[in-house]
Parts: structure tokens; sequence; C-alpha cells
């Protein structure tokens, strides 16, 4: 998967395709089994939350991560429409990619169309990636 060609199947917008990018590149130890379960998933149903939204997806890739429960994050991004911009956290939940939050930083409405934006990576460790 990369920025320009997500699989098909998961009908994707710009940002969510950058932001799953972003995640994959600022988890290299997961990178390859993140690419595994999103080139065999789908996306479920979306929901908007007013200041943010939950992407959800059924993998169908047999392979697990171990532990099963935990989250990836480190993505970020300024969106027109949000003053603070958004963070991004992705879930895994029984060894399978669950769902996406995208949350306002600030706890702004969500802007209602998608319009620019700059998707970054941010670790406390290594700073702004880019």
């Amino acid at each position: 998967m990369n920025v320009r060609s997500p699989p098909t199947q998961l009908n994707l917008n710009g940002l969510e395709t950058d932001v799953l990018q972003l995640l994959i590149e600022a988890h290299p130890d997961q990178a390859e089994l993140l690419r595994a379960q999103l080139s065999g998933s789908t996306v479920t149903s979306r929901r908007w939350t007013g200041a943010g939204f939950f992407l959800n997806f059924r993998v169908t890739a047999p392979e697990r991560f171990e532990p099963a429960k935990f989250e990836l994050n480190d993505v970020y991004a300024d969106i027109d429409g949000l003053d603070h911009g958004a963070g991004f956290v992705l879930f895994i939940r029984n060894g399978k990619i669950d769902f996406l939050e995208g949350h306002s930083v600030g706890d702004e409405e969500w802007p209602r169309t998608e319009g620019r934006h700059r998707a970054f990576i941010m670790s406390p460790v290594r700073g702004v990636l880019h």
C-alpha cells in the first residue's frame, strides 16, 4: 500500500489514505503485517462523532498481531477547518486491525467536507519526521 494507490476495496479518502500510510511508516516493526492486513480488508462503516470519526475494518487476512490488543499512533494532521489539527489512533483488537479513530486536538467540530490537509508523523522520541 502506498499513498498513491491504496487497496481499492477500502474506498478511503485522501486523509485516511495518508494517515494509514504514515502509521505504517511510523511503526516499522508492524509495517509488514499492517500492509498484509490492509490488503485483505474492507471498510465496514464510518461514523462521525462531531469532533472526529471512526473508520471500522473487517480483516480477512489470516495473519495476526501479537500482542492481540494495542494501539498505534504518532500521526497527526493539519486540516483546513481545524485550528489545532487532528490526531489519529489505529486500534488492534483480537490480533487484527479493528478501527481508525481521527479526532480534533482541540475538541473542535470536524469539517463536513474533505479539504486540504498535511499529515505527518510526530513522536516524543524522534520528533517530527515529515
